[in-house]
């Protein structure tokens, strides 16, 4: 009963912290920067607890903002949401059999996608 509590209110603190770009423009630094870091503790939150439902709510909402980033026309904002979104793949393949190789993958390929995010976001400050 006590992990089921913790995962419901990690899933309402995730949904409560993604959901603050919801009605903010794909184009906001700000909102963009928040998003990255939320994702990014959430992440490490579903690593600690091997918690796959977590992940995969990180990985869905990842992906809808990447999506709405496409429709409003941010080609790069959407593909480096995209490739942060695809790395997730290799974390629910760790936390499904335990292979610490696809943790590893993870971890570098997660890296690299935020790394390659955060370059997008501090274009977008420049520009604003």
């Amino acid at each position: 009963m006590k992990k089921q509590c913790s995962v419901l209110l990690l899933f309402i603190l995730l949904h409560l912290l993604l959901a603050g770009c919801n009605g903010q423009k794909a184009d906001n630094p700000e909102a963009l920067s928040n998003l990255l870091n939320n994702a990014v503790q959430m992440t490490n939150k579903a690593i600690e607890t091997k918690d796959i439902k977590l992940a995969r709510t990180i990985w869905e909402q990842i992906s809808e903002y990447g999506i709405k980033a496409g429709e409003l026309g941010r080609k790069d904002l959407a593909e480096g949401l995209g490739q942060l979104a695809s790395t997730y793949v290799y974390l629910i393949d760790y936390l499904q059999n335990g292979r610490r190789e696809q943790l590893s993958l993870f971890e570098q390929n997660f890296q690299r996608a935020v790394d390659h995010l955060s370059g997008i976001i501090k274009e977008l400050e420049k520009s604003n």
